[in-house]
């Protein structure tokens, strides 16, 4: 059972009990579907995609981090030094590699990944 906040907490809803009810994960996941549909706001879109397992908890908390700061403006060097904490981290085995999304490959890894993909349906790796 999951305990699920009647007014949601970014709504401004509290930890009282008598703004909690007690669902399975699956009414739960419905419950902010409703309130997603109604109300268009994005954290019930990321409950609900979260708890029907359609997004992973760290896809959930880029998008979160993502929307938090649209809008915010920074300053180059407020870039660079979150660039340069964000390789440490990734040095420091503190952070998994970012996405390979418009990575450029050689023509032998290429070959690799193509060979690794042959059998595979959806070109799902096994």
């Amino acid at each position: 059972m999951h305990l699920h906040h009647i007014i949601p907490k970014h709504m401004g809803g509290s930890d009282d009990p008598s703004n909690l009810v007690e669902l399975t994960p699956e009414e739960h996941a419905e419950a902010h579907r409703k309130l997603y549909e109604e109300r268009g706001m994005w954290q019930d879109y990321l409950a609900w995609k979260g708890l029907e397992g359609r997004m992973t908890s760290e896809e959930c908390a880029r998008e979160a981090a993502r929307q938090a700061n649209l809008g915010s403006k920074q300053s180059e060097a407020t870039k660079a030094k979150r660039a340069a904490s964000i390789r440490k981290a990734i040095a420091e085995g503190r952070l998994a590699r970012p996405s390979t999304k418009g990575m450029k490959y050689t023509l032998e890894h290429k070959a690799k990944i193509a060979a690794s993909m042959r059998g595979n349906q959806n070109g799902v790796r096994a």
